[in-house]
């Protein structure tokens, strides 16, 4: 093991970008981020827009407070203030997992090793 001062601080992001070049890692993410096309982007925006002012049942929200312990109190306001009856995602990603899937063709992989710094992987 690798011996220190212990006055010594190590900073991962330093360390990191002593390995590589701010901008060629800046590159690597813009060159491989997956987006959604514009116009489909623009459809899924306005159909939500339409669920929320038709008062659509069928409308997720991710869990609010420590493990949803503020759940109720985020219904109620949704409810009685807005008229909207919300439910709760199951999983607190599994809806917005789900779009994603649908609107780039990209999936989760079953199995996959989790890297850290990278919580999702993708496969085409």
């Amino acid at each position: 093991m690798n011996q220190m001062n212990k006055e010594e601080i190590l900073d991962g992001y330093e360390q990191f970008f002593q390995l590589f070049a701010v901008e060629e890692f800046i590159k690597f993410g813009l060159d491989k981020t997956i987006t959604v096309d514009q116009k489909k982007a623009k459809q899924e925006w306005t159909a939500l827009v339409n669920r929320i002012e038709n008062k659509d049942d069928n409308l997720y929200i991710r869990n609010m407070g420590q493990k949803g312990n503020k759940n109720d109190t985020l219904k109620k306001m949704y409810e009685e203030v807005m008229g909207i009856p919300i439910k709760f995602d199951p999983n607190n990603n599994l809806k917005p997992t789900q779009r994603i899937e649908k609107l780039t063709g990209y999936k989760k992989k079953e199995k996959h090793i989790q890297l850290s710094g990278f919580a999702c992987i993708w496969k085409h």
